[in-house]
Formats: structure tokens, C-alpha cells, sequence
């Protein structure tokens, strides 16, 4: 019993490993170009003519499991009914659970000047993927209770999956549409095409267990439909499909130190149109077990699992999915002008809401509180603390160093496990490299 849970709890723990994640980047490089992808209006190269970024993250979270669970279960010689008890009461009726990156692999930015007013471009090209998971807590309590305690009870277990991968390459570009002393208003945008590579989506499937009073039989319930596109033929060149997305967003700023910031990100679908499968099925078969005809039954139920295997598969030639569009509202107070010679603080407020639920994109709302400063002009150094989203809680950072024109960092979303084991759910990691002149 303690080898099992041991293994499931590790298999969901890493495996959570997504714009809900990598916000340290936003915080440490506002104004960046690959910051922006979280604000569009933020993007301002200020005094620097071009630019050159990379930024690389990857991150897991779930919304049950925390190091602690972990930790004792792993810890354990043989694991008792409390131990169990106190694993199962940390889980939700619904859980989800997510594992992604996100790859700057180039962007490249530039100003120009058109009529005495600054327009700032810049083009990205990143590689993203996710997969996210959402379990019932009655698929564990039916692992590790077994199902005599659900006797006469129909036990819903129905999961759902969803998987992408694929490449974005987005045009980018902001411009102050008001300009006074007291009052700057900056709109931004960024036009995005997506290059689907792979994709798999389980959704609204249904999945219910029965045991019989007695105990003597078992009844299984299901019907599903399964999307795939690029798991037979994958390739990391060739396109199954694509896609076009928009995100827009608006900027004010007081005094340069107060500010606002709205955005809507990833309006938008994708179509996946080659190396499509979609399966669908529905079936209902009982175990009664062992008795004299006992050979009689292992060849039905053989049969019925078989049934799950020899599937229909639906003639189509593509499907589509939302991108997953997300609402950003931030607050935020910089104590200083900005200038190279000064050492500016600043504290950020945001909301995220995110409108599906898609890979990486979670519908549970998120607040960030959220400091970042420089030291000896040439030192950087954050942090930040997340309520909801992907993980109920996430404490996170970012430390950075700047040579000339040259700027690094390694920045973390999520280190909590490693400061409140009982709190941290889940783990991201990243670097940015950033060279303007």
C-alpha cells in the first residue's frame, strides 16, 4: 500500500511541472520585450534602440498535493488508515494538475520614429506546451480504500486531459496615444500566429463505478470522445495546423511612478487539421466474479474491456480549441524615476482571470503582490507571493546582474515547498538573457 501511493503521489507531484506562471519576468523586466507577453502596453524601449532577449521557464503545479504529503508517505515503513485519512483530506472533489514550458527562443526589438512620436516593435518566437490534467478525489479513495466502503454507491471518476504543443510567433508593437505632464496613456498590441505541432484533449468524458450491496458485482459506465493531432506522424518541423490570436493592452501612468495596466491576452483559436484521430465510445459491462461458470465471466469481461480498445474512430478531418484568453489588471508604484543612474523600487498588485480552461490556463482567479528593485545599479533582486490560479499559494523570486549591455537573471514563480513544505504545491524555474544597446 505505501509503495503505491508512494509512486501516485510522485507521478502527480512532478508531473506539475503556465499567463499564470514565469510573472517574475514581468515584474523584473517590465518594459521588456518578452515581458510583454503578459502586458502588451508595457513593452517601451525607452532609450535603447534595439534589443535582443531570450527567456526560457518551466514549471509544475497542482492544487492538492503538497511536499509534506510527500515527504511522510515516502518517509513511512507501512502506511496506516490516518495516513491515508490525512492524504485524501488535502484533495478537492475536483483537482487539477499542469506541466509546461515556455521558450523564448528569439526576440528581437527595435524603436523607430515616425512624426516626432516613438514607436516601439518587436518579434518573438517561443515555443510553448502544456499538459493539464483535472482527477476526482474518488479515484484515490477507490485505490486506497478499495471498494467495499462505496457498496450501493455509483462513484463518478471521470477525467479529463488536455495537451498542446505548438510555436508562436507574434508581432508586437506600442505607442503613446497621450502624452502630458501628469498624464501618459500607452496602448500596446501583439498579432499572433500559432504553428500547431501536437494535441490531445479528453473532454466531457464520463466514467462511473457501481458496486453492488452485497459486493458480489461491479458495474462500469463510460462514454468519451478523444482529439489527438500529431501523435502518429510528430514532428518538431512539420505543421498539424495552426491558428491566429490577438492580445491587447492599455497602460496609464501618473506622474511616471504610479501606473495601471490592463490586458486581454490570446483572443483567439487554433485548428488542428493533419495526423487527426477522434475516437469516441460508450459502453456499460458488469463483473460478477468467480463462481462455477467462473470461465464464462473472465471471457465477458475480457470481452467488454476489449469493446474499450475497439473504439469507433470519427471520420474528420480537423477540430478547433480556444486559445484560453486571460483577463490582467495590475497596480503598480515605482519610488523613483527611471533612470540608469538611480536604483528604482517597484510594488506590483495584479489580478489574473482566466476565461477557459485550457493547458496552462487555469478559470481560478489569481492575485500577485509582488516587489521588485535594483541595487548598486547593476544587482536585481525580487520577489513575489500568488494566491489561486494554479497553486493556492506560490512564493517565488528573482536574483540578476547586469554587465554593460548585457542583462541575466534566474528567476522561480514557486519555490514554496522549499520554505513551507506544507504550503508549496508545486515548482517553476527560468532564466532571461537581454542584450540593448
Amino acid at each position: 500500500m505505501k509503495k503505491r501511493l508512494t509512486i501516485i503521489i510522485f507521478c502527480l507531484f512532478i508531473g506539475n511541472v503556465q499567463a499564470q506562471h514565469n510573472l517574475q519576468l514581468q515584474y523584473g523586466y517590465r518594459g521588456g520585450l518578452a515581458a510583454s507577453r503578459f502586458l502588451p502596453s508595457t513593452f517601451d524601449m525607452k532609450e535603447k534602440s534595439f534589443s535582443l532577449e531570450t527567456n526560457f521557464n518551466v514549471y509544475f503545479s497542482n492544487r492538492a498535493i503538497n511536499y509534506e504529503s510527500f515527504r511522510t508517505v515516502s518517509a513511512s515503513k507501512e502506511l496506516s488508515n490516518q495516513d491515508i485519512d490525512q492524504f485524501l483530506v488535502n484533495l478537492n472533489n475536483r483537482n487539477t494538475l499542469t506541466v509546461g514550458q515556455d521558450f523564448l527562443l528569439l526576440g528581437v526589438g527595435f524603436r523607430t520614429k515616425i512624426n516626432k512620436s516613438f514607436f516601439n516593435w518587436g518579434v518573438t518566437l517561443t515555443d510553448r506546451a502544456a499538459v493539464h490534467l483535472i482527477y476526482r478525489k474518488s479515484l484515490f479513495e477507490l485505490l486506497l480504500r478499495g471498494n467495499r466502503p462505496f457498496a450501493g454507491q455509483t462513484i463518478e471518476l471521470s477525467p479529463e486531459l488536455r495537451g498542446r504543443y505548438f510555436r508562436e510567433i507574434a508581432l508586437n508593437n506600442t505607442f503613446k496615444i497621450k502624452k502630458s505632464k501628469n498624464l501618459g496613456i500607452t496602448f500596446g498590441y501583439q498579432l499572433k500566429y500559432y504553428w500547431l505541432l501536437a494535441g490531445v484533449f479528453l473532454e466531457n468524458a464520463n466514467l462511473d463505478f457501481f458496486t453492488e450491496e452485497t459486493g458480489r458485482s461491479l458495474n462500469i459506465d463510460y462514454d468519451y470522445v478523444y482529439f489527438s493531432s500529431g501523435i502518429n506522424d510528430f514532428s518538431l518541423t512539420n505543421s498539424k495546423g495552426n491558428g491566429l490570436g490577438l492580445s491587447l493592452g492599455t497602460t496609464f501612468e501618473w506622474q511616471n511612478r504610479l501606473a495601471f495596466d490592463v490586458a486581454v491576452n490570446d483572443l483567439g483559436a487554433i485548428t488542428f487539421k493533419k495526423d487527426v484521430a477522434i475516437v469516441k465510445d460508450s459502453e456499460s459491462f458488469t463483473f460478477e466474479g468467480l463462481d462455477g461458470e467462473g470461465l464464462k465471466n473472465v471471457n465477458a469481461v475480457t470481452d467488454s474491456i476489449s469493446a474499450l480498445i475497439e473504439n469507433e474512430e470519427v471520420l474528420q478531418q480537423s477540430f478547433r480549441r480556444p486559445v484560453g484568453t486571460q483577463l490582467l489588471l495590475q497596480l503598480s508604484y515605482q519610488f523613483t524615476d527611471y533612470s540608469s543612474k538611480e536604483n528604482p523600487t517597484r510594488f506590483y498588485l495584479t489580478y489574473i482571470q482566466g476565461f477557459n480552461e485550457q493547458p496552462g490556463i487555469s478559470t481560478n482567479p489569481r492575485v500577485i503582490i509582488a516587489a521588485h528593485t535594483r541595487l548598486f545599479k547593476s544587482i536585481y533582486f525580487g520577489l513575489n507571493t500568488a494566491f489561486g490560479g494554479l497553486n493556492p499559494l506560490a512564493i517565488g523570486g528573482l536574483v540578476g546582474i547586469r554587465i554593460r549591455n548585457l542583462r541575466f537573471s534566474i528567476q522561480s514563480d514557486d519555490f514554496t515547498g522549499f520554505i513551507l513544505p506544507s504550503k508549496g504545491t508545486g515548482i517553476g524555474l527560468g532564466f532571461t538573457f537581454r542584450y540593448s544597446k
